[in-house]
């Protein structure tokens, strides 16, 4: 795997900007690459990086890609071998203008002078090792440059580092293979036996084919440049546009005032007000659509270079271990630009408009060409507080209507219900609009504004209006006479799903907050159960019973038809007394397998996968797991009701913290069962000892607790839907908050 000296042919200036990284200003050490294909030092990465454990969990300076592992240290990341060979380069420049004085690399253990450059050893040589190259007939055909001569043509002769990758199980093999089953570099005694019955080829020759799909990829996004550079000058043009026209408009505006000898001193900062404020509102929305088309160029030209030098290089063994960066990063660019619009967001035209014979009521306006268009105050309101819709009509419109307000329809919808209310413009002159409204129900809505009948710019708008903050004090509603419901969970279409242990059934509650069905009776067939105590409800909206006294999960349709079961009778996979089930962020069925202290995992076909867990007491060990929840980092958040805690492992079971001890106070816990994670976070947790919830965030920090007294009682199931509807099951009742 011998790689041959490159020529290099770039500026000082280019160089220095090259081997600068842009955190610390100054020249690298220890680069990395990161999988945006970015590189920094990496000290300077563990500067910026969030998780104290030294796992990565960062954000990208240059593109502002989030960027995270829960398997990966800093140290883990890819060596950014392009940097380190520009810094190689810069320490031979260095050496080849004199401005540093070069030592012989042949003598070891001495400071030697070098006064010459052999180009074929790449090395520069002291006198004595001269001499030794004009004598030894292996070495006489080498060419060597004094220094003098080597200031003309160090470009030609660049030394360039050799990588290798060592193999980890056979120590001191170099991996000379490439192995395209499991996409790895390995070594010959790798294909002799681990890898034997794999596809394995010399690297030399798989790299070819690699490399030319990897161009195929790079053709993809070759041409995006071009068309935002496109994009980009137009909304150059247009800015421009703005600003010629603006002065010429000011001028016929300073024109009519001047006739308006009265009403110049008041009118004339009001319509120049009004005509700045436009331009520099249109002028706002084209310099952002430009910076992130620029933005989106840079980050698509670094990639091209990046894998462009990667394709045209001779670096194996660097090509491997970034070609999957590589892939992955130009399909995410694919992905961003195809949601990017081209076309500028405003046109250029300006116009000015003047009745002369209404010139005694100033009927003058500046019309800057564009749509109506609805502007929201923001995307998040809380229960009560009035939210504010400003509306402009384009004044063309306006203007050639007596009452314009009257052919503007607004209306607010409930996403939760459906449910469609009229809304009133509350104010309305020039051309603008306020739409004022107030919500005593928290939940996802959206308001449209129709103009003849069709959406204005901006229409239809989503919005979510939070609870106040004393939504917990109370229940907004009750479900009562249930026979012990012990978790529940709630569909996309707002259904309420219980499990009843006691009545060894699953009930449904509709939106018109009746039950509308009940699956299953007592009993061990199939689709019947015995003490069911947890459920789950996949992104099909297929059903999850742990039947936890029937030593089984059982799948269900939709419609409550049964279809499929898990009920392994292998020691080493069976299930005793399950008590829940959950839906992971990955797409798997992790079930609390309690009566063994352990977490299963199946697939949504209930097929076994693996398990992780164990009995004891202590940390990472499980005594008496009740139920778990997953946070938007994939930890998994498990409830220990001996142990009195939330304990917290990774995906594939390894340890990473608890929350809480026994206790009554605030911020301990008592037989901890039902646990869920809300959008934002938050963390709910039933307590059955201490008959609350209570609330930390997945920092583990303490928020907050709360209960109804008597109301509630053993709580033990706990969910939370897309509205942030809040649902507790306890010894006979399931109340909402």
């Amino acid at each position: 795997m011998a790689e041959a000296s490159v020529t290099m042919n770039i500026d000082s200036e280019s160089l220095r900007n090259k081997i600068t990284c842009s955190i610390c200003n100054k020249q690298y050490s220890s680069p990395k690459t990161l999988p945006c294909l970015h590189s920094f030092c990496l000290a300077c990465l563990v500067t910026i990086n969030e998780d104290e454990s030294g796992m990565i969990d960062l954000t990208c300076p240059e593109c502002h890609k989030n960027i995270s592992s829960l398997e990966k240290s800093l140290a883990d990341l890819p060596e950014a071998f392009q940097i380190n060979r520009l810094l190689s380069y810069h320490k031979f420049k260095q050496k080849a203008l004199g401005k540093v004085t070069p030592l012989c690399q042949n003598c070891v253990g001495t400071k030697t002078s070098a006064v010459a450059f052999c180009t074929n050893c790449n090395k520069f040589i002291c006198d004595l090792c001269k001499k030794i190259h004009g004598n030894w007939s292996e070495l006489k055909d080498h060419k060597t440059l004094k220094l003098a001569e080597l200031k003309d043509v160090y470009d030609s002769y660049v030394p360039v580092t050799v990588t290798k990758q060592l193999c980890e199980d056979h120590k001191g093999n170099e991996c000379t293979a490439f192995c395209e089953t499991c996409e790895s570099l390995v070594c010959h005694e790798c294909i002799l036996k681990t890898h034997r019955d794999h596809k394995c080829f010399h690297s030399d020759e798989s790299v070819k084919s690699h490399k030319k799909g990897l161009s195929e990829d790079l053709d993809s996004i070759n041409g995006l440049p071009g068309q935002l550079h496109g994009a980009i000058n137009v909304i150059d043009r247009i800015m421009e546009n703005y600003s010629g026209e603006g002065r010429a408009v000011e001028a016929q505006l300073l024109v009519v005032l001047e006739k308006l000898e009265k009403m110049v001193a008041l009118k004339r900062d009001e319509m120049s007000g009004k005509l700045t404020d436009r331009l520099t509102e249109k002028v706002l929305l084209l310099s952002n659509q430009k910076h992130n088309l620029e933005e989106m160029m840079m980050k698509i030209n670094s990639c091209i270079s990046f894998v462009s030098e990667a394709v045209d290089g001779n670096h194996i063994t660097e090509f491997f271990m970034l070609e999957k960066n590589m892939k992955r990063r130009i399909t995410e660019l694919q992905k961003e630009f195809s949601t990017l619009d081209l076309q500028p967001v405003e046109e250029p035209e300006i116009h000015f408009s003047f009745k002369e014979k209404a010139l005694d009521a100033l009927d003058g306006s500046i019309r800057i060409s564009d749509g109506s268009v609805l502007h929201a105050s923001g995307d998040n309101f809380n229960v009560g507080e009035i939210i504010c819709f400003y509306i402009s009509l384009s004044s063309a419109f306006y203007k050639t209507k007596d009452n314009p307000m009257d052919e503007v329809v607004a209306e607010i919808e409930s996403l939760r219900d459906g449910s469609v209310c009229p809304a009133a413009i509350a104010v309305s002159s020039n051309g603008f609009a306020k739409l004022q409204c107030s919500f005593s129900e928290r939940g996802r809505y959206l308001v449209r504004v129709l103009l003849g009948g069709k959406h204005i710019n901006g229409s239809p708008h989503h919005f979510y209006v939070k609870p106040n903050g004393t939504h917990l004090q109370k229940p907004i509603k009750s479900f009562n006479k249930l026979q012990g419901p012990k978790a529940l969970a709630i569909t996309k279409s707002h259904q309420l799903i219980i499990c009843e242990e006691n009545r060894h059934s699953v009930s449904i509650i509709g939106l018109k907050n009746k039950k509308t069905s009940v699956i299953g009776e007592y009993g061990r067939d199939q689709g019947n159960f015995s003490h069911p105590t947890g459920i789950a409800i996949d992104k099909d909206g297929c059903i999850y019973v742990a039947d936890s006294k029937n030593d089984r999960i059982q799948k269900l349709s939709p419609e409550g038809s049964f279809l499929a079961e898990y009920k392994e009778t292998q020691n080493s996979k069976k299930l005793h007394l399950p008590s829940n089930v959950k839906i992971g962020n990955d797409g798997f069925v992790y079930v609390v397998d309690r009566g063994n202290n352990r977490v299963v995992i199946l697939t949504r076909s209930l097929e076994y996968v693996s398990s992780f867990g164990s009995a004891g007491y202590g940390l990472g060990s499980l005594h008496d797991p009740w139920d778990l929840a997953f946070d938007d980092n994939g930890f998994i958040y498990i409830t220990d009701r001996r142990q009195h805690c939330i304990q917290i492992f990774t995906r594939n079971g390894s340890f990473r913290g608890k929350i809480g001890s026994q206790g009554q106070q605030k911020g301990k816990l008592n037989h901890p069962m039902g646990i869920t994670i809300d959008s934002n976070g938050k963390i709910y947790v039933c307590e059955s000892g201490n008959h609350r919830v209570s609330m930390f965030r997945v920092s583990s920090e303490f928020v907050d607790c709360f209960s109804i007294g008597l109301s509630m009682v053993n709580p033990c199931g706990i969910a939370v839907d897309e509205d942030g509807f809040l649902y507790v099951a306890c010894d006979e009742t399931v109340h909402v908050f």
